[in-house]
């Protein structure tokens, strides 16, 4: 292999590594957004990385086992700097259209499974329904409350009085 190949195939493993890693880091993104609204992210989970999976199964690491074997046979290439190198327009091709299908597939996934709004909507639905259920025992309860302190307070003062009419009756029967 001459040195212009390999530096073209060290220009092209970088890049398809770094798409490789941006893909992996907005799917990251997406599933802690997922998290947190806690949409099904497990199935999602999976999709991204089988996504990551995928692309390194066809793009990185083809790439990645040329450049390890070119520098054995010559270790002083790894060194050089890869700017300016021109990679071969098949190969980018290549590269663009497997991250753009895995990047459709992360976000389509991410459509396809993010629902906190109907998850948010049932359990305020859940509360206005429980709320309406108690609310007839909540008011009983209050009642017999009322009712109970009004109770107690007759009896109390029921029990104020007689002992001051019990004291004048004593008085008088002591005369």
């Amino acid at each position: 292999m001459s040195k212009e190949a390999y530096l073209q195939l060290k220009k092209e493993f970088l890049m398809r590594f770094a798409f490789n890693l941006g893909i992996a880091g907005i799917g990251l993104v997406l599933l802690i957004v997922m998290i947190l609204n806690q949409s099904r992210y497990i199935p999602y989970l999976l999709v991204v990385m089988g996504m990551i999976s995928l692309m390194n199964q066809v793009l990185v690491m083809p790439t990645k086992t040329k450049k390890v074997a070119c520098e054995k046979e010559h270790p002083e290439w790894k060194d050089l700097s890869v700017k300016g190198v021109k990679v071969d327009s098949q190969e980018q091709s290549k590269r663009y259209g497997v991250s753009l299908i895995a990047l459709l597939v992360v976000i389509g996934a991410f459509f396809a499974m993010y629902r906190p709004t109907l998850q948010a909507q049932k359990e305020q639905e859940e509360k206005v329904e429980v709320q309406q259920k108690l609310q007839p025992a909540v008011e009983n309860i209050q009642k017999k409350e009322q009712s109970s302190r009004e109770a107690v307070q007759s009896q109390m003062k029921d029990l104020l009085r007689t002992p001051s009419s019990s004291s004048e009756t004593e008085a008088t029967s002591g005369e």
